[in-house]
């Protein structure tokens, strides 16, 4: 973001960006950089308790699916569709 500042640019307004994992880093920015959360602590919490139960003896799950979460912030803007 300090790059597109540097070219005049001004993120959230010019142009739209996203980061990964929703760190502290992204709400300490300016603009606040929206983010991607992956959940990392849930997907540690699923992984420790399926492996507990695959100790115990259970079949581990074929699937298992942890959500991210668009956190949305200052550095996006609202999606408007082009029209020609």
């Amino acid at each position: 973001m300090k790059g597109l500042k540097k070219l005049g640019r001004i993120p959230g307004r010019d142009v739209s960006v996203t980061g990964f994992n929703d760190s502290l880093l992204a709400r300490s920015t300016d603009p606040e950089l929206s983010s991607v959360n992956s959940r990392p602590e849930e997907m540690g919490e699923t992984a420790v308790s399926i492996l507990s139960r695959v100790l115990e003896g259970e079949d581990p799950p074929k699937i298992t699916l942890v959500r991210p979460e668009l956190v949305l912030r200052e550095s996006t803007s609202p999606f408007t569709e082009k029209k020609e």
